[in-house]
């Protein structure tokens, strides 16, 4: 599971090149590496790649460009993925997070306001840890087994 993610706020003409360079680099980049480094043990067991994404990759807010076209690349990178890795038996989906209670979510929740979050959520809550890992972990089952090229928003509707 690739699960390191930068996060950058700020409007279109406050952000600067390297800011897309060190979040690109975090959200796209590395995930690529990671992978490509991990395809023989996973071609040997025919195992399952999951990215973490976000809800937002979706959608539009204001000051997330950085961020949210970070994601959206991460997102078709993991389709692509899928269909390259198919035929070595390996599964590549991703888990699409709306605002969770995490170091960095809680970075979201403040500069948005967390009630603004749980307006936007029909489950009427933001997200614990768990509620993602049950996503995480269900791609990752025999369960999931027939599933790849997928982003499985966990959002408790957000994007609804």
């Amino acid at each position: 599971m690739n699960n390191a993610d930068a996060f950058c706020l700020g409007g279109i003409e406050h952000t600067m090149d390297e800011q897309y360079e060190a979040v690109y680099a975090t959200n796209v980049v590395a995930p690529a590496s990671l992978i490509r480094a991990a395809v023989p043990h996973l071609t040997q067991t025919r195992g399952s790649v999951i990215n973490l994404s976000t809800a937002v990759a979706r959608a539009a807010f204001p000051g997330t460009s950085v961020y949210v076209s970070s994601k959206a690349a991460l997102n078709q990178l993991t389709r692509v993925l899928a269909i390259e890795l198919g035929p070595l038996g390996i599964r590549v989906n991703a888990v699409a997070p709306g605002a969770t209670k995490t170091e960095m979510g809680n970075d979201a929740l403040t500069a948005f306001g967390e009630e603004a979050f749980v307006s936007m959520t029909p489950l009427g809550r933001v997200a614990e840890p768990v509620d993602i890992d049950q996503s995480v972990c269900f791609l990752a089952s025999p369960e999931g087994a027939w599933i790849t090229g997928q982003i499985l928003e966990a959002s408790g509707g957000m994007s609804l």
